[in-house]
């Protein structure tokens, strides 16, 4: 199920690790955008730095962290991978785990 909710708070970090992974039923893609102050975001190594209008894409199904700031605001959409993938060209390249490597201007993959 699609799911669309706008967070804010305080400073704070979010690591899914592994284990957090491990027990999760569904992969999802989620997509960040940002509304208000900053936050980080980094998976597969890398970290995109986000601002307000930036967003980033980041998949459930692999280790991430969120550095968050102090009134930050974001919204995030919840992607169910599967059914993204099924209607997506060249889904393969676009799997969870699997970074896609293009950019647009206004846009940051992390792990691209």
């Amino acid at each position: 199920m699609l799911s669309i909710s706008r967070v804010a708070g305080l400073s704070h970090t979010v690591d899914r690790r592994k284990r957090d992974i491990r027990s999760a039923s569904d992969a999802y893609f989620l997509l960040s955008l940002q509304t208000a102050e900053s936050s980080r975001v980094t998976q597969f190594g890398k970290t995109a730095l986000l601002c307000p209008g930036d967003m980033a894409l980041y998949t459930s199904t692999d280790p991430y962290s969120l550095d968050l700031s102090d009134d930050f605001s974001q919204t995030v959409v919840q992607l169910p991978a599967a059914k993204l993938i099924d209607r997506l060209p060249n889904a393969k390249c676009r799997k969870p785990g699997r970074p896609h490597h293009r950019r647009a201007k206004r846009y940051r993959e992390v792990g691209a």
